[in-house]
């Protein structure tokens, strides 16, 4: 599965991220079939922040052109 999404500007630190990430997270350990969930985001951004926060953890840089870093949360 991929999930991709952005919040418009209007609706900004209301949590919205927030609850979609948590919500997404709590789907895919309540499936019983996924047992990773990868997170691309750009350094320094709320993203980054809720990713770590949902207990994601750093795993490095795509590729040499990304401007991404990828984290990595193992579902149990």
């Amino acid at each position: 599965y991929a999930l991709t999404y952005m919040v418009h500007p209007n609706f900004n630190n209301r949590g919205v991220a927030t609850a979609l990430s948590t919500y997404a997270v709590e789907f895919a350990r309540n499936s019983g079939k996924v047992r990773e969930i990868y997170a691309h985001v750009r350094p320094n951004t709320p993203s980054e922040r809720i990713v770590k926060n949902l207990g994601f953890e750093f795993m490095g840089h795509p590729g040499p052109r990304s401007k991404n870093l990828t984290y990595l949360l193992r579902v149990k």
